[in-house]
């Protein structure tokens, strides 16, 4: 059913506002956020769905709803593929300090290098939050460049 699906967008959008928000250490009423939908239908539900992302997440400072066709999305952010349908789009730029991201994920990717020797049976989650980890200082260095 298309209520069952839209409600699991909002869902996954604002569980990955929320993951985006914590990952970059923004506050959510300094948090300027972009949905990206791949199609006018799903362009559509997503903008008169903001309301209840906002509900879910609150305080958030501004999110806005972007055709893939009509707008773009300014540089400077961190962006989360939800699905082939939609993708979030966190501004990161100006509004946390990106060096000492960088830092406290190159630590922890320290730490995790190391329970990851501790820990061999779960040795797949470690090397997948490794991976992430490593990914996401890439992506802090590169927002650094810009």
């Amino acid at each position: 059913m298309k209520v069952e699906k839209d409600y699991d967008m909002v869902f996954d959008i604002t569980r990955e506002i929320r993951s985006m928000t914590a990952q970059c250490e923004i506050p959510n009423d300094k948090a300027e956020l972009y949905v990206r939908a791949s199609d006018e239908e799903t362009f559509v539900t997503i903008e008169s769905q903001i309301p209840s992302i906002k509900a879910l997440v609150k305080g958030l400072n501004s999110v806005t709803a972007v055709s893939s066709s009509s707008g773009s999305i300014p540089h400077g952010c961190y962006a989360q593929v939800i699905s082939t349908k939609f993708s979030v789009h966190l501004v990161v730029t100006g509004r946390t300090d990106v060096d000492s991201l960088i830092t406290k994920k190159k630590d922890l990717v320290a730490v995790e290098g190391a329970k990851k020797l501790e820990k061999a049976l779960k040795l797949n989650d470690a090397a997948h939050k490794m991976k992430t980890l490593e990914e996401l200082i890439a992506m802090f260095e590169m927002l650094k460049a810009e």
